[in-house]
């Protein structure tokens, strides 16, 4: 009463399938199987193209100021730059927030990651907090971290749907979906009197380079993303774009560039 292992069990063989001996698709031949045609599935269009504001810099992709969306802030992967960029940007919002600085060893630790040898890392801990410092007692700067001003926001996200201008970046290509633009403003201060969107930048001029002609090359390079942070803020508070004043501040040199 044995069950035939290709068939029901009377032998005969199942809708569509193939009797012992007959091609089914092994060594000697194809399977003379026919197939339905193709589901056509088309895709599903996306719900929204996201504009990341740091791209929009000329020749984006420098270690500093990159929203980078694959690498966690504590990646051993990020480069010395942009750790050190990193760790910049968080003690300058401590000093907004009116916290106290943490001291060499705790800026070391932070280092460790990127920096394997203890002393080169407390080495360069101390120059970042003596930078930061400095940034602090700079008359520019020092009333723009103030803990009591009417309005502050520091390493702030913000998110923003697409009629935004940015006549850098075209748009023409990007489909019919909708835009939405997403950043991280390093600094907006309403002072009582002016709106300042401050975006930090802890890079240096390379051998042989003025900072006159570095910062020049640096306003270039941002002012498509400084746009549309400004574009972005102004949406968020209502407000006229025009009288957000935007800067670029390097930390090194303690130089704020208006553009």
């Amino acid at each position: 009463n044995e069950i035939p292992s290709n068939g029901t069990e009377t032998g005969e063989p199942e809708p569509g399938g193939l009797r012992q001996g007959q091609n089914g698709g092994g060594e000697g031949g194809g399977a003379d199987v026919s197939l339905p045609p193709a589901l056509e599935m088309p895709p599903e269009p996306r719900p929204y193209e996201l504009i990341l504001p740091s791209h929009l810099a000329v020749g984006a992709g420098s270690d500093e100021g990159q929203e980078d969306e694959y690498l966690e802030p504590d990646s051993p992967f990020l480069p010395l730059a942009r750790v050190r960029g990193d760790l910049t940007h968080r003690l300058l919002e401590e000093v907004a927030q009116g916290r106290s600085l943490p001291d060499a060893a705790a800026v070391a630790a932070a280092l460790a990651r990127v920096v394997a040898e203890p002393a080169q890392a407390l080495s360069l801990a101390q120059e970042i907090l003596t930078e930061v410092q400095a940034c602090r007692a700079d008359p520019f700067l020092a009333p723009l971290l103030a803990a009591d001003l009417p309005l502050a926001r520091s390493e702030w996200l913000l998110e923003a749907w697409g009629d935004l201008p940015a006549e850098a970046w075209d748009h023409a290509d990007r489909g019919k979906s909708p835009w939405l633009y997403r950043g991280k403003i390093d600094r907006l201060v309403y002072d009582g009197q002016d709106w300042w969107l401050i975006d930090y930048k802890t890079t240096r001029p390379g051998p042989g380079e003025t900072w006159e002609d570095f910062m020049a090359g640096e306003v270039a390079k941002y002012r498509p993303q400084m746009d549309a942070y400004r574009a972005m803020a102004a949406k968020f508070f209502d407000l006229d774009p025009t009288l957000i004043k935007t800067v670029l501040y390097f930390t090194a040199a303690r130089r704020a560039v208006l553009l």
